[in-house]
């Protein structure tokens, strides 16, 4: 929807066994849910993180799997593999590398994973800090530290800190505590903009659930006493800035031609070019791949084809040379409405 809350539409993302294979549960019926949404710096694709569980038997299944997928539905494609228990929060870092997926489960234990979109490969936020239960972790503008709120405890038992991630092996720093006796507390952080403060929901009651006059607080990096701005309110998001500390989006393609022998192949055989996109954002874009031949001092186009790079941005080509001589090729991508256009260096090989 638009900003002011009009021009809904409607995100086609059916959800089912099919699209979260290894959810099935004997004969116990398994329901479908989407938990959690967010944007991609660029605005090109939405994280989705999608749920499967069995109401009739706790924790036979309780998985979660991580989704991207474009703002009009296309092009829906599955990152990492399920991971279990259920998604409080998403969190993109701004250069749309990796997403921070924040996870409770077994009712009495979170953690945070980094996951990389490109591979799915995934790393927990817990670093030289083992026992901590972390949640509603949230990247920095600038990509280089991550807040979270942490009960050193259990899971949402009692009073809790507002910490920062230096990096992702776990240097910390303990931002303010927050203290409400017997209630249990979790904190809910956002940077602001230009990454000198941090909001904060606070939520706490005395019973799991049952959350007594949440508060919205702010406080600086550094230091000082927190302020309350707001009361009856959660999950705070800030408005973007008009220049907010975000890395410039680039885009990258790679080449590489294999099937040669000391950089030559012989007539009749063939040349295959394989290569990625990135980030995987572009996955569905076509690359352009241009083939010339050395004629006496100058080059001559010989070949220019396109490849798919669906669905997670690699493609592969096979080129068969009709003549001996000394070629090269180059792979490009055009520039989209975020991301400038990529080219790749000269790739020289011998026909023999």
């Amino acid at each position: 929807m638009d900003a002011d809350g009009s021009n809904n539409r409607r995100v086609p993302f059916p959800l089912g066994l099919k699209q979260m294979p290894g959810t099935k549960w004997r004969d116990e019926e398994v329901e479908y849910r989407i938990l959690s949404v967010a944007w991609s710096p660029s605005g090109s694709d939405l994280a989705v993180a999608g749920h499967a569980f069995t109401p009739a038997m706790i924790a036979a299944i309780d998985k979660a799997q991580l989704f991207l997928v474009h703002p009009d539905g296309a092009h829906q494609r599955r990152i990492g593999a399920l991971v279990w228990g259920w998604t409080e929060r998403l969190s993109w870092r701004p250069d749309s590398t990796k997403v921070l997926l924040s996870q409770y489960y077994k009712q009495t234990a979170s953690s945070v994973k980094a996951i990389d979109v490109a591979t799915g490969a995934s790393s927990d936020i817990q670093g030289n800090a083992p026992g901590l239960q972390l949640t509603f972790a949230d990247w920095s503008p600038d990509g280089r530290s991550i807040a979270a709120g942490c009960d050193s405890d259990t899971h949402m038992g009692g009073p809790a800190d507002l910490i920062v991630f230096a990096d992702l092996n776990g240097r910390r720093t303990t931002v303010l505590k927050v203290d409400r006796g017997l209630s249990w507390v979790r904190l809910y952080p956002s940077w602001s903009p230009d990454g000198q403060w941090l909001a904060y929901a606070v939520e706490d009651g005395i019973d799991h659930g049952d959350a007594a006059d949440p508060s919205l607080e702010l406080v600086a990096l550094t230091g000082g006493s927190a302020r309350v701005v707001a009361r009856n309110a959660d999950q705070p998001a800030w408005r973007p800035t008009a220049s907010p500390p975000m890395p410039t989006p680039t885009a990258t393609v790679t080449l590489t031609l294999s099937g040669l022998t000391s950089g030559a192949v012989r007539l009749g055989q063939t040349v295959t070019a394989t290569g990625a996109v990135t980030p995987i954002s572009l996955a569905g874009i076509r690359v352009v791949l241009s083939v010339q031949m050395k004629t006496g001092v100058s080059w001559t186009k010989v070949k220019t084809t396109s490849a798919s790079t669906r669905p997670v941005g690699n493609y592969r080509w096979k080129y068969a040379p009709a003549a001996k001589g000394a070629y090269r090729m180059r792979a490009q991508i055009s520039a989209t409405a975020t991301y400038p256009a990529a080219t790749t260096p000269w790739r020289a090989f011998t026909v023999k």
